[in-house]
């Protein structure tokens, strides 16, 4: 058997060196598809399906409440997270975090890292073990037990240089001196969901809690990860966990509503945004598509080289070659070209993902690592036989059924080829401008989505604004006065300098998602019906806030300074919300109540204009703003202050930061950005799922025209003496034309109606990436359409021009 493949390999090797046009057309046709599907499988790979670095990850899951109208993805509260640690039998540990951005004094000056408050045996649900020092303990976790801390591995090696007597040091947090009792190993991981960023940049402090003051607080307020004891199913575990909650329900009405309900699901669910799955998979189904018309393609050119090959199939069959033989011949040579095609596709893949790494929205990155290997290496192997396999099979089997008979004659060259092969060309043809309907389709509707959302008003000015994030540190400012004091005179600094125009601060920028959601009561109006809730978000903020982002007022007044600084009971909404609140009536003067338990009423001042969110799904939310100084919530440690200048604002950074520090040298200044750059990177993510299936559809679009070309290039030189006699007897060249362009054309046009029928099913699977463009878009559907026809005629002329300047003399003379 060793002895036949070897020769199978070698005779298949010298029948594609004889051919060094078809081998070098077939190789880079199936590079093509082989390397884009190789680079995007790593992407998936990394982000999607590579398990999470701890130990026995399928036994990890999330446990988060669940609430009618607001998904699956709430804190829990305090009372849940006891009776799931402390009852749960189906649990072999349950852990509490709550993540937080501590302030860390070095020699330097501080710095601001990534950091969680866990709950004790919250490694051991993770299953990471220190690798210096211990873990907490449940002394540790004592409402008055001395602080302790626990350092990351990339901490360690920045602040102390990896030295192993670091523990039972000190460090400085947010104002406390911590005790360092450990460090974690690098877990090489630093996606959301698992507390802290286990691996990144952070510390980790137990949260020391008073448990039973903790057990009658109404909010929700930390998330809780566990681990499954060894042979229990997530199934049981749920069941348990809904038993556990009903029996909250019964006996703390006043804590858990009848709405709330809990949730437990694997815990790489929580780490891997949802948006970024689906289009993620979206783009794995489209460049799969590329890789089956690049497999159409190579059949066809398959196809008509075995045509050419009956005489030599024809002679092998009498000399005694079974059928099998040849079979197995053939496919060795396919198998033998896609190995050729992946090996290219290989080193083409390294060049792409290094491209889509270089251009990869930081949401996706931060959900995993993208590199090609044994994993990635393996799908290419398999790619390899499948594309050998489809593209090589029906060719195979084709190609040995002939006529010896006829195919030993040396007229065997008919005056076309037979029915069966045309057939099965025809519907490979068909099948690639299907697929490439459906991909010109996505990508259109992706590519009206995006162009929608730029054309959309921002709502505010995004130019010449510079932003950067305040935290001022607890052990400082306690006091209330002292916040309002740093922010009144930090702003007035910074107003003075030369190219400032205005500044202000405020609690959430625009364009990043920042913000709180709170309850809100409508003096006058029956309460919001469960899960009705409105999506609020805005935040304190200073007089100038409006004016320097560029925000109109739509109705009413911005905040005076009086209220901003002094405790006032004002409030502003957005447009969206008196739309939805009070339509065809003025809400200015109408009270509301925002926040938990019993909030004092604010009067609403003034409107302004909406603004949009980044991403399609929330473009606009209802939303309000406070003044600084609040009857609703004491004065916020963190802030974001922004800057309108005249100039280029990258260029006063410098001296913004030297301003605002002049008051606290050792305050951390984080997230220094332009308002612009904020803007790009709200969108980045939805430019790039639109560059990559664009340019998935342009290159099916490209071979499927080749395609189109190839079949109809093959069709003509089959049918020269066909053509020739139609000719002699008369036929006129635009007879001619019009035969052989229509003989392609509806070859599109079957292929063009099966790309409509599927792309009217598959689109459904995009609408949560779509902004103001319907799935079923009849403008996108006609504009494709009519493309790819007129790409698929075009295809179709040149050959077809080509048959008529056929002679009839020398036609009637071509075998």
């Amino acid at each position: 058997m060793l002895e036949i493949l070897w020769q199978d390999l070698r005779y298949g090797a010298r029948m594609l060196l004889k051919q060094p046009g078809f081998t070098l057309i077939a190789v880079l046709t199936l590079s093509l598809g082989i390397g884009a599907n190789a680079a995007i499988f790593s992407v998936v790979r990394g982000v999607l399906l590579r398990p999470l670095p701890f130990s026995e990850p399928e036994r990890l899951i999330g446990i988060r409440e669940s609430k009618v109208g607001e998904g699956h993805s709430n804190p829990l509260a305090w009372r849940s997270f006891f009776a799931f640690r402390d009852q749960a039998q189906t649990l072999e540990a349950v852990a509490a975090y709550l993540n937080w951005n501590p302030d860390v004094e070095r020699d330097d000056g501080t710095v601001q890292v990534i950091g969680a408050r866990v709950s004790h045996g919250y490694f051991k649900v993770m299953g990471v073990r220190p690798l210096l020092g211990r873990d907490f303990t449940p002394e540790d976790d004592k409402h008055d037990a001395p602080p302790t801390v626990m350092l990351s591995h990339e901490l360690w090696q920045q602040m102390y240089g990896g030295a192993a007597e670091i523990v039972d040091q000190t460090l400085r947090i947010d104002g406390k001196s911590f005790a360092i009792i450990g460090v974690l190993p690098p877990v090489g991981f630093n996606g959301q969901g698992v507390g802290g960023q286990i691996g990144w940049r952070g510390i980790w402090t137990p949260f020391q809690v008073n448990e039973a003051k903790v057990q009658n607080n109404p909010g929700r307020a930390v998330r809780v990860n566990a681990r499954l004891r060894a042979g229990v199913t997530l199934e049981q575990a749920r069941a348990e966990l809904e038993t556990l909650m009903a029996g909250l329900k019964q006996a703390y009405p006043e804590t858990h509503s009848s709405e709330v309900g809990v949730y437990a699901t694997a815990l790489k669910d929580y780490v891997v945004d949802p948006n970024a799955q689906r289009a993620m998979w979206v783009l794995f189904g489209a460049v799969f598509f590329v890789l089956l018309i690049a497999c159409a393609n190579v059949a066809n050119l398959l196809l008509a080289r075995a045509a050419e090959r009956e005489k030599e199939i024809a002679l092998r069959t009498t000399l005694g070659a079974s059928r099998f033989g040849i079979v197995r011949q053939l496919l060795t040579e396919s198998l033998l070209l896609s190995v050729i095609g992946a090996t290219a596709g290989w080193l083409l893949a390294h060049w792409l993902v290094a491209a889509v790494s270089k251009f990869m929205p930081d949401v996706w990155q931060r959900m995993g690592g993208v590199r090609l290997d044994a994993g990635v290496f393996s799908f290419t192997l398999f790619l390899a036989v499948l594309t050998g396999l489809l593209f090589g099979l029906a060719p195979a089997l084709g190609a040995t059924k002939v006529n010896l008979n006829e195919a030993l004659k040396s007229g065997a060259r008919a005056i076309s080829a037979s029915r069966p092969r045309q057939r099965l060309r025809g519907a490979l043809v068909a099948l690639e401008v299907a697929l490439a309907l459906v991909l010109l389709v996505g990508s259109g509707l992706l590519l009206k989505s995006f162009a929608n959302l730029r054309r959309v008003e921002l709502g505010f000015d995004p130019d010449n604004l510079l932003t950067m994030s305040l935290r001022l540190p607890n052990s400082r400012y306690g006091e209330p006065a002292q916040r309002v004091s740093f922010f009144q005179q930090t702003l007035a600094n910074v107003k003075q300098l030369p190219g400032v125009e205005s500044a202000a601060i405020c609690f959430s920028l625009l364009m990043t998602g920042e913000g709180a959601t709170d309850p809100v009561v409508i003096e006058g109006r029956p309460p919001i019906p469960k899960g009705e809730e409105p999506v609020l978000r805005g935040g304190s903020v200073s007089a100038d806030y409006f004016r320097t982002m560029g925000i109109a007022i739509r109705q009413g007044r911005a905040f005076t300074e009086q209220e901003v600084w002094q405790e006032s009971n004002v409030i502003i909404v957005n447009e969206a919300f008196a739309e939805r609140f009070f339509p065809n009536e003025d809400p200015i003067g109408k009270r509301i109540k925002v926040g938990l338990g019993d909030p004092p009423w604010s009067t609403i001042v003034g409107v302004v204009a909406n603004h949009i969110q980044p991403g399609v799904d929330n473009l606009v939310w209802e939303e309000m703003f406070y003044p600084y100084v609040n009857t609703a919530d004491p004065p916020l440690w963190g802030m974001n202050l922004v800057v309108k200048t005249a100039g280029d604002p990258a260029a006063l950074t410098q001296s913004v930061v030297n301003e605002v520090r002049k008051l606290d040298r050792l305050l951390p200044i984080a997230k220094i950005k332009t308002m612009r750059a904020l803007t790009e990177d709200a969108l980045r993510a939805d430019r790039f799922s639109v560059g990559l299936l664009g340019s998935f559809a342009m290159l099916a679009l490209l071979l499927a025209a080749i395609g189109i070309y190839g079949v109809m290039a093959y069709s003509v030189t089959q049918r020269i003496q066909e053509l020739g006699i139609r000719l002699a007897l008369g036929a006129t060249r635009g007879k001619v034309l019009r035969l052989v362009v229509g003989q392609g054309l509806k070859l599109a046009l079957i292929g063009v109606a099966v790309g409509l029928i599927t792309s009217l099913a598959l689109t459904r699977l995009m609408k949560a990436l779509l902004f103001g463009v319907s799935t079923t878009d009849p403008t996108i559907f006609a504009v494709i359409t009519s493309l790819l026809t007129a790409v698929a005629l075009l295809a179709c002329f040149v050959p077809a021009w080509r048959a008529t300047k056929v002679d009839p003399i020398v036609a009637l003379r071509h075998e």
